[in-house]
C-alpha cells in the first residue's frame, strides 16, 4: 500500500541519528585503537574482553552508510531538489567534506614525515609520492596501483561515488514511480554480485568487487533511502517490510551475520523518541571530524602511552586515554576545519529554497 501524502518528518526529529552518528565514530575509532596495536594486556581474561569490545568496531563505517542513505535523500528532498541542481548538490556536498578531508591528508602527511625524527620510532620511513597524494586526493586509488594514505580514506570514496549516483536518481525517487524505484534499490542490493557474472569476473571488471567502489556497499545506502522512502510516506508499509528483507538477505549473502544484526539494531533509532543525553549529541556533530583524526592521532597516542604502561590497568587506561586524545583533536578540529566548511556549505542553495530566497 502507498499513501497519497508524501510528508517529511520534521527535521528535528533526526537528530536522533547524532546518537547513531556518535556511535558509529567511536566504534570505529575504538576498533582502530586496540586491534591496530600489538597485544599489551597479559591476562587473558581482560584481554578477550578488549578484544570482543572492539572487534566489530569495523560495523560503524556501515552504519555511516546506513545515515547517509537516509539523510542526504531527506535534505534533498526538502530543498525542492531537481535533476539541473545535480552540479550545485556536488557542490555543496564537496565543500562539506572535502575541505576536512584535504586537511587530514595534509595532518597525515606531517606526522608521518615527523614521526621518525621523534625517539623511539620503530616502523618505516614514508615513502609517499606526489601522485599517490594526488591519487587520494581525487579517490582514484581503486583505478591505480597505489595505496591510501590512511586505511579510512576507502570508505569516504564510496561516499563519494554514492552522491554522484544519488544526484541522478533522485528526480525518480522524488517523483515516486514506484516500478522504477524499486527496480533501482533492488539493483543496487544485486551489484556486488555482478562480480560472479561469467563477463564480469575479470581484472578489467574489478569496480563491482574492490572494497572501496560503491557496489561493494551499495546494499548499506538502499537500507537508508527505504527508510527514507517509508519515513516520509512514499512506501507502505508491505513493500517497505519486503524490500527490506531482499536487503538484509543480500547483505547476508554477500557479508556476515554480524552486518545484519547492527542493521537491525540501527534501525529502532531512526523512529526513537526519548530525550538523547547532550553528550551523545556532541559526540554526533563532531563524528565526521572523529573518524577523520582518529586514525592519525588515537593509534599513534596509544601506542605513545603503551611505552609507560607496567600493568593490566595501565594498559586499559591507555587505551581510553588514546580514545579521549582522538575525541579531543577531533573537537579541535571541528572548531578549526570542519566547522568554517559547513558554514560555507549552507551558503549553497538549490531547488526550490533557492529560488524562494532569490524571488
Amino acid at each position: 500500500m502507498i499513501a497519497k501524502k508524501h510528508s517529511t518528518p520534521p527535521k528535528a526529529r533526526f537528530a536522533h541519528l547524532d546518537l547513531l552518528r556518535g556511535i558509529a565514530a567511536c566504534s570505529v575509532a575504538w576498533f582502530h585503537i586496540v586491534q591496530n596495536n600489538p597485544r599489551a594486556i597479559h591476562n587473558d581474561t581482560i584481554y578477550h574482553v578488549l578484544d570482543a569490545s572492539s572487534e566489530y568496531g569495523f560495523l560503524g563505517v556501515s552504519l555511516f552508510f546506513i545515515i547517509s542513505g537516509f539523510i542526504i535523500p531527506h535534505s534533498m528532498a526538502n530543498c525542492g531538489y531537481r535533476v539541473w541542481d545535480y552540479f550545485r548538490f556536488l557542490w555543496k556536498r564537496l565543500l562539506r567534506l572535502q575541505l576536512p578531508f584535504y586537511a587530514s591528508i595534509l595532518i597525515a602527511l606531517i606526522v608521518a614525515y615527523a614521526a621518525p625524527y621523534f625517539p623511539g620510532f620503530a616502523g618505516e620511513k614514508p615513502q609517499f609520492t606526489w601522485l599517490q597524494v594526488f591519487a587520494n586526493a581525487l579517490y582514484l586509488i581503486p583505478f591505480t596501483g597505489h595505496e591510501w594514505i590512511m586505511g579510512i580514506y576507502w570508505t569516504l570514496s564510496v561516499e563519494f561515488q554514492y552522491y554522484l549516483i544519488i544526484g541522478l536518481l533522485m528526480p525518480v525517487f522524488l517523483e515516486w514511480r514506484q516500478a522504477w524505484t524499486l527496480s533501482i534499490l533492488l539493483f543496487l542490493d544485486l551489484l556486488p554480485f555482478c562480480s560472479h557474472l561469467p563477463r564480469l569476473h575479470t581484472v578489467e571488471h574489478a569496480y563491482f568487487r574492490e572494497m572501496s567502489c560503491f557496489p561493494h556497499s551499495g546494499a548499506f545506502f538502499t537500507v537508508g533511502i527505504l527508510l527514507w522512502l517509508f519515513f516520509s510516506k512514499r512506501l507502505g508499509l508491505n513493500l517497505f517490510l519486503g524490500m527490506m528483507s531482499v536487503t538484509l538477505g543480500c547483505i547476508a549473502l554477500q557479508y556476515s551475520f554480524p552486518y545484519v544484526v547492527a542493521v537491525i539494531l540501527a534501525i529502532p533509532i531512526f523512529v526513537w523518541s526519548p530525550p538523547i543525553p547532550k553528550i551523545f549529541i556532541w559526540l554526533g556533530t563532531i563524528s565526521y571530524s572523529i573518524y577523520l583524526v582518529h586514525y592519525v592521532v588515537g593509534m599513534r597516542a596509544a601506542r605513545l602511552l603503551l611505552r609507560f604502561c607496567h600493568s593490566d590497568g595501565e594498559s586499559i587506561f591507555a587505551y581510553l586515554g588514546a580514545l579521549a586524545i582522538s575525541i579531543a583533536c577531533s573537537a579541535l578540529f571541528f572548531w578549526i576545519i570542519e566547522r568554517p566548511a559547513l558554514h560555507l556549505s549552507g551558503k549553497v542553495r538549490f531547488g526550490l529554497k533557492r529560488e524562494k530566497l532569490n524571488s
